[in-house]
């Protein structure tokens, strides 16, 4: 089982109905705006979190008041940030959707939550209809057909050893450096492929080309 964060960034309804199977999530945690999202999609979240600036007092007041943290807008964390950290709690895999758009500075911070969950031993994804995007510090296996690109950015510093078998410009003991695009827009080319790292960490992402509308 896996535990789902609902954040409050660009929500696009007909992609996270068609990505949610209710049946692979035993906890809920809706993030501020992200407490409407779930009321259309008729989820009940198991705790909600957030200052609230962007809920209507009438769908919050719906709610038990023993599953809502209300915190001040002034406040050292972001929401997010609160989110993620009860979200370890449950000691299993994190998916988070509605979490990219919008602020940059809101979509960058939600990436940097994921490394409260790798500290923690878990693996969290950040997930919306042309990408996942995931923190990688030892190995990870890719299997064809997962998206169209993987990428890989320095997440913080040099990343050193890293090995990349089975994709079509694989590198060995190779360093990324912070600036370098050398890993960005890979792809799969065989059955199944793997990256390991021997210091550092990544940002990976698997993409796919944006639609056009």
């Amino acid at each position: 089982m896996k535990t789902l964060i609902i954040a409050g960034g660009i929500y696009k309804e007909d992609f996270v109905k068609e990505y949610i199977c209710p049946d692979d999530y035993n906890y809920i945690i809706a993030v501020d705006k992200g407490l409407s999202y779930t009321e259309s999609l008729n989820l009940f979240p198991d705790l909600i979190v957030g200052d609230f600036d962007s809920v209507e007092n009438s769908i919050l007041s719906e709610y038990d008041s023993k599953i809502i943290r209300r915190y001040k807008p002034e406040k050292d964390d972001t929401d997010m940030e609160i989110a993620m950290k009860q979200a370890v709690m449950k000691n299993q895999p994190i998916d988070v959707l509605c979490a990219t758009g919008g602020r940059a500075d809101h979509f960058l911070g939600n990436i940097h939550t994921l490394k409260i969950a790798m500290d923690a031993g878990l693996h969290a994804e950040i997930i919306d209809e042309n990408n996942r995007i995931f923190l990688v510090d030892k190995e990870y296996e890719f299997e064809k057909g997962v998206g169209k690109y993987v990428s890989f950015i320095p997440f913080s510093g040099a990343v050193k050893g890293i090995t990349l078998k089975g994709f079509r410009y694989n590198v060995e003991k190779f360093t990324l450096n912070p600036g370098s695009t050398r890993c960005v827009s890979n792809e799969v080319s065989e059955k199944k492929a793997a990256i390991h790292i021997d210091e550092g960490c990544l940002i990976a992402v698997i993409a796919s080309d944006v639609k056009s509308e």
